[in-house]
């Protein structure tokens, strides 16, 4: 199932707005075959659980459903793709298109929250914050979204932890300008 911000940006912006990685999490399959078939292709293990690849121009991440970070963390119950919703950073990630169904899974307020430009935490919890509020900024200057009231709070608490210029920096290394 693709997840998250390539459906985002294609949602947000249309084909032209894509500016994302792939993100697949797959499910329905051993995970013992999975990891089988990423170690063939010669995929790198991610810091999240998943593992990257390069495919043509996109870089591709991919995890196995049982390995999802908010699931190994033990924050949510991970069973089945549509679990999947509860379990992003930015609730404008909180998208899944399942391959194998051809169905579209997002909560019933999605397409609302994207229309009005207003962005906020889905999942609190968060292995890398740093590069979460780089990414709320870049979205917030660049697309003009405002924040809700968690990612609000979220945004002015680290601002104060991290150093501006180091911040800037991530931002550039990131996404390759600041």
């Amino acid at each position: 199932a693709l997840i998250g911000g390539a459906i985002r940006d294609i949602a947000r912006a249309g084909r032209a707005g894509f500016c994302s990685d792939l993100d697949f999490v797959i499910h329905s399959s051993p995970r013992a075959e999975f990891l089988k078939k990423v170690s063939e292709f010669g995929a790198i293990p991610n810091k999240f659980g998943g593992f990257g690849l390069r495919f043509h121009q996109w870089k591709v991440d991919v995890w196995h459903l049982e390995d999802t970070w908010a699931r190994t963390a033990g924050l949510k119950q991970v069973d089945e793709i549509s679990d999947i919703l509860a379990c992003t950073f930015f609730d404008w990630d909180s998208i899944v298109f399942d391959l194998s169904t051809g169905r579209l899974i997002f909560d019933d307020q999605y397409l609302r929250k994207l229309a009005e430009g207003i962005m906020d935490i889905q999942l609190q919890e968060n292995p890398n914050p740093r590069g979460s509020l780089v990414r709320a900024l870049r979205r917030a200057a660049a697309w003009n979204v405002k924040f809700g009231p968690t990612l609000t709070k979220f945004c002015h608490r680290y601002l104060e932890l991290f150093d501006w210029s180091e911040l800037v920096e991530l931002d550039r290394i990131a996404f390759n300008e600041a």
